[in-house]
């Protein structure tokens, strides 16, 4: 618990940091552009962290059924050119 609470403190503490520089007039215009600039993609970091959540739960599905069936027919390999639609045997040139 108390390394939980101290990486929190530590993101705390370089926030402040990040923040004390609005003070200085050479820097306080790049904090604000950074600060606008997070503001203005929050939709989008949004959608990229559900998007990244996503492929996340899929590789655990198929990670899960790996480790219950340890045949070598059971990898990321058959899956993923059964997924794309060709075989190992298909060639890439015709």
């Amino acid at each position: 618990m108390l390394v939980q609470i101290t990486s929190v403190q530590s993101l705390h503490m370089w926030y402040r940091f990040y923040r004390w520089f609005r003070l200085f007039p050479n820097t306080a215009i790049y904090i604000k552009m950074i600060s606008e600039t997070i503001y203005d993609i929050k939709n989008f970091l949004l959608i990229l962290q559900i998007v990244l959540c996503a492929f996340g739960n899929a590789l655990l599905i198929v990670d899960r059924y790996q480790r219950q069936t340890p045949d070598v027919e059971a990898t990321y390999q058959p899956l993923i050119t059964y997924t794309l639609g060709y075989d190992i045997t298909d060639s890439w040139i015709s």
